[in-house]
């Protein structure tokens, strides 16, 4: 008797830590899926911010005249304060859109842990977020022929997120990079060229 207790007492373990081991899988599954879904979703938050700054640039450019081409050689003259001003602009706009754009809130499929996207109901999983848009101006000046060179000024954009949902704390970065201005600077062709 105390042989067959012993047995039932070994099964019943046996089975509860198959049971734990499999709820302990599934979890990680979740969470894992749930960081993917979290993910796509402020991926999505942070182009959409950042093609609302382009045009939030492009309407400012029509008002701020900081690249003014003068003289016979093309020499140009680039207003700094005024591209400093359109990049840090540009950056707290980004990061005003992005606090709009981005839900508390991200719902995920019940079953997507198991590759179900679709099938069974949708949950709702809080998330916290924490979000930064940093902004360098890009200058290039390529040669583009003899006496010739394309300038062109850029505003790279990183946007930076942390994120936790569930059980993990996760990070990303995307560079994006806003063109401001490109030209094509002409100098005079000597007629004779010495090598």
């Amino acid at each position: 008797m105390k042989k067959r207790r012993l047995k039932i007492k070994l099964i019943f373990l046996l089975i509860a830590a198959v049971a734990l081991v499999a709820a302990v899988a599934l979890l990680c599954l979740f969470n894992r899926a749930a960081c993917r879904a979290v993910e796509r979703e402020m991926k999505g938050a942070c182009m959409k911010a950042v093609s609302a700054a382009a045009i939030n640039i492009a309407d400012i450019q029509s008002t701020l005249p900081y690249i003014a081409e003068r003289g016979q050689n093309g020499d140009i003259c680039v207003s700094t304060a005024e591209i400093n001003y359109l990049a840090y602009s540009s950056s707290v706009f980004i990061e005003n859109e992005f606090g709009k754009l981005c839900k508390d809130r991200v719902e995920m499929g019940a079953l997507s842990a198991i590759g179900l996207n679709t099938a069974g109901g949708t949950i709702c999983i809080p998330v916290s977020r924490s979000f930064r848009a940093v902004s360098n101006i890009v200058w290039q000046i390529k040669c583009a022929g003899i006496n010739s060179y394309l300038y062109t000024i850029s505003i790279e954009i990183s946007c930076e997120v942390w994120y936790s949902v569930l059980f993990s704390e996760r990070n990303f970065s995307e560079i994006y990079v806003l063109p401001v201005a490109h030209g094509l600077i002409e100098g005079s062709v000597p007629e004779v060229i010495f090598f």
